[in-house]
């Protein structure tokens, strides 16, 4: 089993919303539901004890760049660095995809290389997809 999981938990609650017509933007309408990084780690080892549990071998994949959405912030990303750090270092998985590092702007670490965003910053494109062969 391949968990890519925690970009979504990480930007909802930053999400800057544009208002409706006539009113100012709403900003940050799921903030209740923030998490940190020692609760998405807490959340990872749970998934990875249960598949093991029933002899299924667990790959973690990195969390990747979202640097331009409308839900990037610095906090975000602080969050995501941890996480990537966890996953990097942990035993708990059978092993690890580092998306992060293959997808990554080498000059600007926190987005996206532009060859494989599909222009909304996040969402990656069938040409990364094609190179690596998935």
């Amino acid at each position: 089993m391949i968990v890519l999981l925690g970009i979504n938990d990480i930007g909802f609650p930053r999400v800057r919303m544009p208002g409706a017509k006539g009113t100012e933007a709403k900003e940050m309408p799921f903030a209740s539901q923030a998490v940190s990084a020692d609760e998405m780690i807490v959340g990872l080892k749970q998934i990875i004890g249960r598949a093991h549990a029933h002899g299924i071998n667990v790959f973690g994949a990195t969390l990747t760049p979202f640097e331009g959405t409308n839900s990037y912030d610095e906090s975000g990303e602080a969050i995501r660095r941890a996480v990537n750090k966890w996953i990097r270092s942990t035993d708990a998985f059978d092993a690890i995809i580092d998306f992060d590092r293959a997808i990554r702007d080498p000059e600007h670490p926190t987005r996206v290389r532009q060859e494989y965003d599909s222009g909304d910053h996040i969402h990656r494109v069938r040409q990364a997809i094609r190179q690596w062969q998935i």
